[in-house]
């Protein structure tokens, strides 16, 4: 039977262990999902912002080639010269070149790019992100192409669309958009001696777009999405936890309604003694040892006398804390590894599973013990506040290792209870071998 419930209380043990090790594993799984979520989070917002800043600079330099397309349509707009706008020196060989009204205005033709200049210059908070036209085959110095610039108008040439790159400027982020600038007849009276046909490049367009409110924006939304990610990883680290608490507590309650139900099937429940079920296991064990080691054990049977009368004149409390007190006595005058038991009513046994390989030795050490315990159990009791004095007979079996091989319990408990009541037909109060 305690074999039994060792299994089955190691049993739980491996199940507490089995869910403990399942909670490290859902934790280590819900720690990875969350990290997962949070990074993938971080890598939209970041394409995000990508993207936003891609139209962006799309978008003006779309405007940018609107207007300059349709100014190159009109072949180029007269505006009034003044400081601020002088005649193009690269324009001088066009006809009307300059023009005078008939009012005496002297008006001169400025192109696209003149006039994104101009407008860029006079209202750069509104026009935005400026535009650079830029060629291998430059005029102006201004229009001279960047090494980045550079390496866009080669690849232009290879087919390539567009060329866009995310970098740095000056410590602070930005975007860098180039789209090649093609050739069509709108160009051709600004471009004159240019040896370009409809559909060639020119050169390119390239736009820089500071990205520092943007990133700014999205690590806003970044510590936000970090803060509610974390929030709900410990959410569910929360309810981890608290699931599996419950879950082990709930092995602790089946661990403890095994114990008391085992407790109640091995104790005797009045003096909390092992009752006869468990003293036969104990018995069986050491006689089982003493087949292997070659030693004695000792079994003692003690009734107590007259112990009816008691119960019967002072009624059945006054007995059961009599037993109760009996049971405190024979605990503590045996040693840690010697057992005492309630066989039932007022029988009780001593077992000693380890008393010496030599049967004289053996058979003096238990009759010791008997005489000690039969002087403890003979000592008044006070109960409710009155003496009671009470006599025990009791009996004494060895189980030797040789010649009770294949002895069962029930033989050894025999011998004991033969020997008990031989103790009493000599007179009570007295031991018996």
């Amino acid at each position: 039977m305690q074999t039994k419930l060792s299994h089955t209380l190691k049993q739980l043990d491996r199940e507490e262990a089995r869910l403990r090790r399942y909670t490290w594993l859902l934790l280590f799984f819900w720690s990875i999902v969350s990290a997962t979520s949070l990074g993938w989070g971080l890598l939209e917002q970041h394409q995000n912002t990508q993207e936003i800043a891609l139209t962006q600079a799309h978008a003006h330099l779309n405007r940018d080639v609107a207007y300059r397309s349709w100014v190159g349509h009109q072949q180029g707009i007269y505006v009034e010269t003044s400081s601020k706008v002088l005649p193009s020196r690269y324009l001088q060989d066009l006809p009307d070149h300059i023009f005078t009204t008939p009012s005496g205005k002297e008006l001169t033709r400025i192109n696209p790019e003149y006039l994104a200049r101009m407008v860029n210059k006079t209202f750069p908070k509104l026009h935005g992100s400026p535009i650079h036209v830029s060629s291998l085959g430059y005029r102006r110095l201004l229009n001279a192409p960047d090494a980045w610039e550079k390496a866009a108008l080669y690849k232009f040439m290879r087919g390539i669309p567009e060329v866009v790159e995310f970098t740095e400027f000056n410590g602070a982020p930005y975007l860098r958009l180039m789209k090649p600038l093609l050739f069509d007849k709108s160009c051709k009276p600004c471009h004159p001696n240019q040896p370009y046909n409809k559909g060639d490049i020119m050169g390119g367009m390239a736009i820089t777009v500071p990205l520092s409110e943007l990133i700014a924006i999205t690590h806003k939304q970044n510590t936000v999405s970090t803060i509610w990610h974390a929030l709900l990883w410990l959410l569910g680290l929360c309810g981890i936890y608290l699931g599996r608490d419950q879950l082990i507590k709930g092995l602790y309650r089946q661990r403890d309604a095994i114990e008391i139900i085992n407790r109640q099937a091995t104790y005797d429940l009045l003096t909390n003694l092992p009752n006869r079920r468990l003293m036969i296991d104990l018995i069986q064990h050491a006689e089982a040892q003493c087949t292997h080691h070659g030693h004695f054990a000792a079994l003692l049977f003690i009734d107590l006398d007259h112990f009816k009368i008691i119960n019967d004149t002072r009624g059945h409390n006054v007995g059961d804390l009599l037993l109760i007190e009996v049971a405190k006595r024979l605990r503590t005058r045996l040693r840690g590894e010697d057992r005492a038991a309630r066989l039932g009513g007022d029988e009780f046994l001593v077992l000693l599973p380890k008393v010496s390989g030599e049967i004289e030795v053996a058979t003096d050490h238990a009759r010791s013990v008997a005489e000690k315990l039969r002087i403890t159990l003979a000592e008044p009791y006070l109960i409710k506040g009155e003496k009671i004095t009470l006599s025990s007979s009791i009996g004494i079996t060895l189980f030797p290792p040789q010649e009770s091989r294949g002895e069962s319990v029930t033989d050894i408990l025999n011998r004991a209870d033969k020997a008990m009541y031989h103790a009493k037909s000599a007179g009570r109060n007295r031991t018996s071998f």
